[in-house]
């Protein structure tokens, strides 16, 4: 949508431009624009707020992030969820468990080497923010996560889907 000028005036901007610009009010109001550009699609979901915690700007996913570490981003997602909620559009958590500052699994396998600890203590903290706010899905990395399956890529892995489903209590899609 954000890319085809025949569906709107111009690209979306970036949640760290829009914050930069208006700080959580411009992130609440980027997030309606959003929802009601979707709603005249048709469309009641999408798949957004980008809910992976990256701090380095020469990663893969800085750019589609908030840039900010763990407690920010969690700031960050439930105001997108809650906004989305209350426009009557799904929102879409993305990238369980958390890219970090990985390379981009799109065009590579991507091995994810951090402790279960770590990302229990940083990268599930915005997933869970969602999950209590009333995300509608999670979508899950194709990393593959060595701490927690060392064999499936996450999207695929099931115990990957187990702790999202036991230890963070989601119920929603995935």
């Amino acid at each position: 949508i954000s890319n085809n000028p025949e569906l709107v005036d111009q690209p979306f901007k970036g949640p760290q431009e829009i914050y930069a610009e208006d700080g959580w009010q411009g992130i609440i109001q980027d997030t309606k624009q959003k929802a009601g550009i979707l709603e005249d699609l048709g469309i009641n979901a999408g798949l957004f707020p980008d809910a992976d915690v990256s701090t380095d700007e020469e990663s893969f996913i800085y750019d589609r992030t908030i840039g900010m570490d763990a407690k920010g981003t969690s700031e960050y997602v439930k105001n997108v969820v809650e906004t989305l909620n209350e426009a009557q559009s799904g929102s879409t958590l993305k990238h369980f468990p958390g890219y970090g500052d990985n390379r981009d699994s799109h065009v590579e396998i991507v091995e994810d080497d951090r402790s279960l600890d770590e990302l229990r203590e940083n990268d599930f903290l915005p997933f869970e923010a969602g999950i209590k706010a009333g995300a509608d899905s999670v979508l899950v990395s194709h990393n593959i996560v060595n701490s927690i399956d060392q064999e499936s890529p996450a999207s695929i892995s099931p115990e990957v889907h187990k702790i999202l489903r036991e230890e963070l209590n989601f119920d929603g899609v995935v």
